[in-house]
């Protein structure tokens, strides 16, 4: 894909530290793509665990989400990223593991340690936003 340039851009009348910037900018390209770095293992360790046709559990080192032993969820997007994990649960949920690293995977469990924990969700039947972060410990997907 080809950037065109503006004639009246205030790009063009600019120094010569303006011109580098626009110049990188122009040529720059955006990287998309699965990290072999920190969370892959565990990623892959949890689509494994999310492939039958059952809820999950969430638990991580200060408590769970939703009421114990009644919190289900499924599985909604995975992402492993440089020094980040993503995992989404039922569109609504996004758990974002700074630093992951899988520790434990079972056919009915996986931990994940991580550095940060935050937590973005939506309530359900009022959609509420609702952000927690939370330091270091562990993250628990069980069925």
């Amino acid at each position: 894909m080809a950037l065109r340039q503006k004639t009246t851009s205030p790009w063009n009348s600019g120094s010569e530290a303006i011109q580098n910037c626009r110049s990188a900018l122009l040529t720059s390209r955006a990287v998309c793509r699965q990290s072999s770095d920190v969370g892959s293992e565990a990623a892959a360790a949890i689509e494994r665990l999310a492939a039958g046709d059952f809820g999950l559990h969430l638990r991580w080192s200060q408590g769970e989400l939703g009421r114990p032993g009644d919190n289900l969820y499924r599985l909604t997007f995975i992402a492993a990223r440089p020094h980040k994990l993503l995992i989404e649960f039922d569109e609504q949920v996004l758990a974002v593991l700074t630093e992951a690293t899988l520790r434990r995977a079972t056919d009915v469990e996986v931990v994940v340690s991580y550095d940060q924990l935050t937590i973005d969700r939506q309530g359900y039947g009022d959609m509420t936003p609702h952000c927690e972060s939370f330091a270091e410990g562990e993250f628990t997907i069980y069925r």
